[in-house]
């Protein structure tokens, strides 16, 4: 093998090894079945409607929010409408839950009822 052929040789083996071990990952990362909790949560939180009452909210939803005066759902920028609505709507207070997924849940109460919901990513 010539001195050429060697350096080409050591000088693709890294590059191709790199892309495979992007793209095992990669796979890994996309296609990996959704977390169960994830899905239970979005599924309970999609399930919520106007005027439910806090107590039920928590009890579906669970205690591990934080609560807030403000509304939250993460990033500004793309979710310039929900914020807008949420304005609109003038809530007493929010209750925010961070999910596993990377996004966040947020409901927003008046008289402790439910009166606003929304969620964004990070």
């Amino acid at each position: 093998m010539s001195v050429k052929k060697c350096l080409i040789f050591l000088f693709l083996v890294p590059i191709v090894l790199f892309i495979l071990t992007v793209a095992v990952i990669s796979t890994y990362v996309f296609l990996k079945p959704p977390d169960p909790k994830c899905v239970k949560f979005k599924s309970n939180f999609n399930s919520i409607t106007n005027q439910m009452i806090e107590v039920d909210i928590i009890r579906l939803l669970g205690e591990d929010f934080q609560k807030n005066t403000n509304f939250f759902i993460g990033q500004y920028d793309l979710f310039e409408e929900i914020y807008s609505n949420a304005a609109k709507v003038k809530t007493d207070y929010s209750y925010i839950w961070y999910g596993m997924d990377d996004i966040t849940y947020t409901i927003g109460f008046k008289n402790k009822r439910v009166v606003f919901k929304a969620s964004g990513g990070t």
